[in-house]
């Protein structure tokens, strides 16, 4: 586990689904003697903040994740 709250960067498949919705997966969350948790776009989002507080590690997907949460028009 890396000491930083700096999500970690990989890649999901089309395989991949939010534990939540069941809608692809770009983002996992874990920490030690707890589950893993796959998160869509927009459950990732709403959580991202309180899984960090609470000492969770977030693992990205690096090809879509940073351009999902551009605004249309904008420059990454």
């Amino acid at each position: 586990m890396l000491d930083t709250d700096e999500p970690v960067m990989v890649s999901f498949t089309a395989m991949d689904r939010c534990d939540r919705c069941m809608s692809q997966a770009y983002a996992q969350a874990d920490k030690p003697g707890k589950a893993e948790l796959l998160f869509c776009l927009h459950h990732l989002k709403k959580h991202k903040d309180a899984l960090l507080d609470k000492g969770w590690t977030l693992r990205m997907d690096e090809e879509n994740t940073a351009k999902l949460f551009v605004r249309p028009g904008a420059s990454l």
